[in-house]
């Protein structure tokens, strides 16, 4: 959703509607307008409204933005069907801004495993790009998924965004541009 201007030129005397209507006109704007529309004078008339997307995601639903050409690259690499499932589970369990805070005890008891199983497909799934270590953090590779929209989330979660992103020389392309948002 983003915030849209409309600016239009009417007559004022277009506008009397706006004297009545509960409008949130100031008295004195009201008076200006009323003044205007007795002279047969021309407004610039200027709208400010939120557009809206007529599809929304539904509360709750599990969702990331996936880079294709970056994830047919991972499955490439040889990415085998358990570290396949590992990986939907990260997706679904990661925050925004792609920060990965699992432990690795409690993921091998969601797929009934050994904690040493769990570090063994961790390790790979690193070393084929899936994971990026930055900062003394975990994340999923913001080249491949990422989760949230830069322009909708705090300045830690977009530098996390940032940190995560990881082209592996060249094997996977670069997929965000990631700025500093003026707050």
């Amino acid at each position: 959703m983003s915030l849209q201007t409309r600016t239009e030129t009417v007559s004022a005397a277009e506008v009397r509607y706006e004297l009545e209507a509960d409008s949130g006109l100031s008295d004195e704007a009201k008076q200006a307008l009323a003044g205007a529309a007795a002279a047969g004078g021309v407004l610039e008339k200027r709208t400010t409204y939120r557009e809206t997307s007529p599809i929304a995601i539904e509360k709750g639903a599990g969702w990331v933005l996936a880079f294709l050409d970056n994830f047919r690259q991972l499955l490439n690499a040889g990415i085998t069907t358990q570290e396949m499932r590992i990986v939907a589970y990260v997706l679904d369990k990661m925050e925004y801004g792609n920060l990965v805070c699992l432990s690795q005890t409690a993921t091998a008891k969601d797929f009934n495993c050994s904690q040493q199983a769990i570090s063994k497909h961790f390790k790979s799934l690193e070393k084929r790009g899936f994971f990026v270590k930055s900062g003394g953090h975990l994340f999923v590779n913001s080249t491949i998924f990422a989760k949230g929209l830069a322009t909708r989330m705090d300045e830690e979660r977009r530098q996390h965004l940032a940190a995560a992103q990881d082209t592996r020389g060249g094997r996977f392309k670069t997929t965000l541009k990631v700025k500093k948002v003026k707050t």
